[in-house]
């Protein structure tokens, strides 16, 4: 066996994600996945709208994964955990100090995009905003010792990195790595383990060719780094970020469409201006 890295000791198995500390509020499993990938997708939007780099939007989504673990979605929100975790990944990373978004503007953003659907709703009033940054405050005094103060998490992404000379597979492969920052592949897998799964999955849609090493070795043998994995483990994990993106395509599909009836009753509600009289010859 070879020693656990500090990375796989953050890997937990299905049964300890069952034992998650939201369960014993009353929190079903099901309920609690939904709210955390609700709650990184506002992170992720909202990083994207401030020109957040990726890799501080993916570490944030990994310690935002990490925190509930060990806290509960009954005493802490998740919206404004996200906050915190973006706030606090944007800090750790390289970031020039100017460019870098401030807690403001990240709660602005993040209330904006929580609140997109309903014009009326996205600008924040005053006094919330002052409360989400006091709980901003504390939220951050919780989250850093909670994952004991790790603020590093290897991504998928760096692995991928290494096969950006082939276009195609290396723009699929990296938006497969996004899709699972949302889902809890973090927590159950290695990042070069998740890497290799989603460059699988990317070249068979694609119908690209995987990665040919310089000798005889397999073809993921040089992104396995950090921890130790065999090809069967690349499929079984395949399989499930090839799942997800089916099913969340499904999902967007009817999102899509119950949003353009939404749309299409508003309109017909709306009172149609009357033609304005014509004027006599």
């Amino acid at each position: 066996e070879h020693p656990m890295s500090e990375e796989e000791s953050w890997i937990f198995t299905p049964q300890q994600l069952q034992d998650a500390p939201s369960r014993a509020d009353g929190i079903p499993f099901e309920k609690e996945w939904l709210q955390r990938c609700e709650g990184v997708g506002l992170m992720l939007e909202t990083a994207k709208r401030l020109r957040v780099p990726i890799t501080s939007a993916a570490t944030a989504a990994v310690l935002f994964h990490r925190f509930y673990m060990y806290q509960s979605l009954a005493d802490f929100n998740p919206f404004e955990m996200a906050i915190c975790c973006l706030s606090v990944a944007t800090k750790a990373s390289d970031f020039h100090s100017d460019e870098r978004p401030r807690v403001r503007e990240i709660i602005h953003k993040a209330f904006y995009m929580g609140n997109y659907e309903d014009k009326e709703k996205r600008k924040i009033p005053a006094a919330v905003f002052a409360e989400l940054q006091e709980d901003f405050i504390f939220n951050e005094r919780i989250l850093l010792p909670t994952i004991g103060f790790t603020l590093h998490a290897d991504l998928p992404h760096k692995f991928i990195m290494a096969i950006k000379d082939q276009h195609l597979l290396f723009k699929k492969s990296w938006a497969y790595a996004n899709s699972t920052l949302v889902h809890n592949f973090c927590l159950l897998y290695a990042a070069d383990l998740i890497a290799c799964a989603c460059i699988k999955v990317a070249a068979k849609v694609t119908n690209e060719k995987l990665p040919s090493p310089a000798s005889d070795r397999p073809w993921y043998e040089p992104f396995a780094q950090v921890s130790i994995f065999t090809l069967d483990d690349i499929d079984t994990v395949a399989r499930e970020i090839q799942a997800h993106a089916e099913r969340e395509a499904a999902w967007s599909k009817q999102y899509q469409a119950h949003k353009n009836n939404r749309d299409a009753a508003k309109a017909a509600k709306k009172p149609q201006p009357h033609p304005s009289p014509k004027k006599p010859q």
